[in-house]
């Protein structure tokens, strides 16, 4: 595995430089390539909950549809106000995508 351009630099800057400023440099470069690495976990870790979040909201969109189409709906009282509810909570779950 090839050594990280930052780590490189900072190798570069104290072995052809020296001195106090190649030093202060050599050191921030590797204090910012840890901080991109720590970012770049977080970020793997957002995208692969994000997956399983936009899974799940896709399973209940489906059982949304589902249920909108039950027949007992019809039946009772509340049903036209339940469909209603259903198609407003469809309709922000894709508007939010």
């Amino acid at each position: 595995m090839t050594q990280p351009t930052a780590l490189r630099l900072a190798d570069a800057l104290l072995k052809y430089l020296g001195g106090n400023t190649a030093s202060q440099a050599a050191a921030e470069l590797r204090q910012l390539h840890e901080a991109n690495e720590a970012f770049g976990k977080r970020q793997e870790w957002w995208n692969e909950r994000m997956f399983v979040l936009e899974q799940q909201r896709d399973a209940l969109l489906s059982l949304l549809g589902s249920i909108r189409g039950w027949d007992v709906l019809d039946a009772t009282a509340d049903g036209a106000y339940w469909k209603r509810e259903i198609d407003s909570a469809i309709k922000a779950a894709r508007e939010n995508t």
